[in-house]
């Protein structure tokens, strides 16, 4: 097992504690421990918890609401995961909280505003009907080129 685009793997962490996924280099990786996990009322308990790796990247969210680093990576996560509705309710859990209101009210707009992109690009395209002319011609030459082959084999 490698290392993944949203951190390194728990065997190539040099820090020997038990966590769940290295994230963002050294100064992250402290929070992505499962101590953290369920330590703070916004945060789901462990027995309801689906996805440890996103446990994590949201332990580090809150433990670094001010790195826009943690932020992006669970985003990214989120995305290539399809976890964003979850990922919007953890962020519309803090709307409640003065100091922390407004720029979770930013991350639930971007959240929407990247699952209105990944709808729009699963969008199929409208079908288009060809120009009435198109279909004549295509009529047309169809014809001809019938009668042309019932004229060579009746000869």
């Amino acid at each position: 097992m490698g290392p993944s685009r949203f951190g390194s793997t728990p065997a190539q962490c040099e820090r020997g504690e038990p966590h769940i996924v290295c994230v963002l280099g050294a100064n992250l990786r402290a929070c992505a421990t499962f101590e953290l996990v369920a330590d703070s009322p916004y945060r789901r308990a462990p027995e309801h918890s689906t996805d440890p790796v996103f446990d994590a990247l949201w332990a580090c969210v809150e433990d670094q609401w001010d790195t826009p680093e943690a932020h992006t990576k669970i985003l990214d996560y989120a995305l290539a995961t399809a976890k964003l509705p979850e990922l919007a309710g953890r962020y519309s859990a803090y709307r409640d909280d003065d100091a922390r209101r407004e720029f979770a009210s930013k991350r639930v707009a971007a959240i929407t505003l990247a699952a209105l992109n990944m709808l729009e690009a699963a969008r199929t395209p409208k079908y288009v009907r060809p120009p009435w002319y198109l279909v004549v011609s295509a009529m047309m030459i169809f014809a001809i080129v019938i009668t042309f082959v019932w004229a060579t084999l009746s000869r």
